[in-house]
């Protein structure tokens, strides 16, 4: 019985010993980490205590992402598309050519001239064909030198028409000056009884504007850097020895035995 006692005893005092000495460490890490020259609790010697609101203010600067506005990623420049316009069923034919010119100062990021186009006697038949058989009226537009790129777009050959040929076009591009699609739209959308009024001399009434998409924000890979500099945090003294402790508790209980 004196044995066991004297047992428990050994092993009690052996974790007390365990435990007493990882909370000194632990304190004594902790320590030195507030104690570092130059900072005093995070702060300068500078004789004053930094306010609340400066705290935080310090911390937004730090965790706010990055942000920039188009403007000032924009290249400046002249860029000129051919417009195609399709009034055969596959068959693309030149109609004109879209100018756009880009700059920083601009207001509206962009200004649009599309060329004017007149209908001939041809066309005015195709024209009406396209209306009779309730067809959609095709354009696209081609870069020269670059044909592997050619957004496209439609409207109904009868809406177009009763919206007097009144067009819209939004040209969506990227800041250098590519446009990745547009969008082609009419003031009437619906033509149930479309009325054929189209005739040679007819233009057609062009209107265009620019949109550019905007930087993304782009995300603070400081930390994840310095945490892979750091690396793994340091073992603790029980993941370290754990094995030992639980062969030297294994021994006491054996001899106790």
């Amino acid at each position: 019985v004196k044995m066991r006692a004297r047992t428990w005893l050994l092993g009690g005092l052996l974790l007390v010993l365990v435990v007493g000495f990882e909370t000194v460490r632990k304190k004594g890490s902790k320590n030195k980490k507030s104690s570092k020259p130059g900072n005093s609790g995070g702060l300068k010697k500078t004789g004053k205590k930094a306010s609340p609101s400066t705290k935080s203010k310090t911390r937004e600067k730090k965790t706010s992402p990055r942000k920039s506005s188009a403007k000032s990623y924009i290249r400046d420049g002249t860029f000129t598309y051919e417009l195609e316009h399709s009034i055969e069923a596959g068959e693309f034919t030149k109609r004109g050519s879209v100018t756009i010119k880009l700059s920083r100062s601009s207001k509206n990021k962009g200004d649009v001239s599309i060329s004017e186009f007149e209908f001939d006697k041809e066309t005015t038949a195709k024209f009406k064909d396209l209306i009779s058989e309730h067809k959609y009226y095709r354009l696209r537009l081609t870069k020269p030198g670059n044909a592997s790129t050619s957004p496209m777009a439609s409207v109904k050959a009868c809406a177009l028409e009763m919206s007097n040929f009144l067009e819209a076009f939004t040209f969506n591009m990227d800041p250098l000056g590519n446009i990745i699609a547009f969008d082609y739209l009419t003031p009437v959308v619906t033509c149930a009884t479309p009325k054929i009024r189209v005739s040679e001399g007819t233009k057609f009434k062009s209107k265009g504007r620019v949109a550019i998409g905007k930087e993304g924000v782009r995300p603070d890979l400081t930390k994840l850097i310095l945490a892979e500099k750091k690396g793994p945090p340091p073992k603790s003294f029980l993941q370290k020895y754990w094995i030992y402790i639980l062969i030297a508790v294994v021994v006491l209980f054996s001899a106790g035995g």
